[in-house]
């Protein structure tokens, strides 16, 4: 996949003659962007076209609640942190 983005952005660089470096960020702005409103809960569905849907599992919520479970238990996280983080998941994990 990430050949085949080069590739596109390549080709977009050289027919709208803007630089390479300036289109792969503005590609990887649009992937930051769909991370970013994921994390934060805003939108449970996301569509970029000629890429694709973008959604979370719900099997996945579990495991990233498991995660920071483990994590808290093991001292390797704040408790306080742990407890916001593992919210913000768990109330995403109610709109599935």
């Amino acid at each position: 996949m990430h050949n085949e983005l080069e590739k596109i952005c390549k080709e977009v660089s050289e027919e709208q003659g803007i630089p390479l470096p300036i289109v792969m960020h503005a590609v990887a702005h649009q992937f930051y962007f769909v991370k970013e409103t994921m994390q934060n809960g805003l939108l449970d569905n996301i569509l970029l076209h000629n890429f694709g849907s973008f959604k979370i599992k719900k099997q996945r919520l579990d495991s990233l609640i498991k995660g920071l479970i483990k994590k808290i238990r093991s001292g390797k996280l704040k408790r306080e942190e742990g407890v916001i983080e593992i919210r913000k998941l768990w109330k995403a994990r109610q709109k599935r």
